[in-house]
């Protein structure tokens, strides 16, 4: 699991920020509490923008291994009300991972 903590802890504030989005949406406005909650949810985007070289070099790091685990983190922490758009986001970001992990094979032969 070593170097993909990053990669993780990114995708796990994401998925905080997209499930605030939701619920305060829900009822069509965002109250000033629920502001304050995406806004503090938000503040570890801060630690991604400082790491974001260390995040690319552990992206073009990952195995397949790597993408299970992530995956499977992401699935933990990431639970939208509207089930098909929760799978489709969990799909893309799969997808997206063994394409930067093919993508790095092909770079190496």
């Amino acid at each position: 699991m070593a170097g993909i903590e990053r990669i993780t802890k990114t995708l796990v504030t994401l998925a905080k920020i997209a499930e605030g989005v939701e619920d305060a949406l829900a009822d069509d406005k965002i109250s000033a509490g629920e502001g304050l909650k995406i806004a503090f949810d938000a503040l570890g985007l801060i630690s991604v923008v400082k790491n974001l070289k260390e995040i690319k070099e552990e992206l073009f790091a990952l195995t397949e291994e790597d993408i299970v685990t992530i995956s499977v983190a992401f699935q933990q922490d990431f639970d939208l009300d509207n089930d098909a758009a929760e799978e489709i986001v969990e799909t893309i970001l799969e997808l997206a991972l063994n394409v930067i992990v093919a993508t790095d094979l092909f770079k190496k032969e």
